[in-house]
């Protein structure tokens, strides 16, 4: 746990929270059982305290270069497929050990509850 916790924690951290979202996303198949605990764990670090709000608001300007048929940035649709599937992949690699937090009822209304907040964020900024 120390090797993971350590080094690889900043690492995660430093790359950005999309980015970090997408590694944990596609990682998690391939990792050990040591390694999948220690991705649920950073997971839950991002969706909660307000984490997942912020990660969406860097995230909500428009891309300067959308196409009105393509609306999402790169870096936004990677975060709606990683956000979208982790629940999945975790609980794949888990089973019965994931942790309540990322049980769907549990996260799907963590995520409702950090769009919500987003959105009002939003509309906030727009008034002043």
């Amino acid at each position: 746990w120390v090797l993971y916790d350590g080094p690889h924690s900043q690492l995660l951290h430093a790359l950005g929270h999309v980015t970090a979202l997408e590694i944990i996303t596609n990682g998690m198949p391939s990792s050990s059982l040591i390694g999948a605990k220690w991705l649920e764990k950073e997971t839950i670090k991002l969706i909660t305290e307000e984490t997942l709000e912020e990660i969406m608001w860097e995230q909500s300007s428009p891309p300067l270069t959308s196409a009105p048929s393509n609306p999402l940035s790169l870096t936004q649709h990677k975060l709606v497929k990683s956000l979208t599937r982790l629940p999945d992949v975790i609980s794949n690699k888990l089973g019965r050990e994931l942790s309540t937090e990322l049980y769907p009822v549990s996260y799907y209304k963590r995520l409702v509850e950090a769009v919500f907040n987003c959105l009002n964020r939003i509309h906030d900024s727009l008034q002043s």
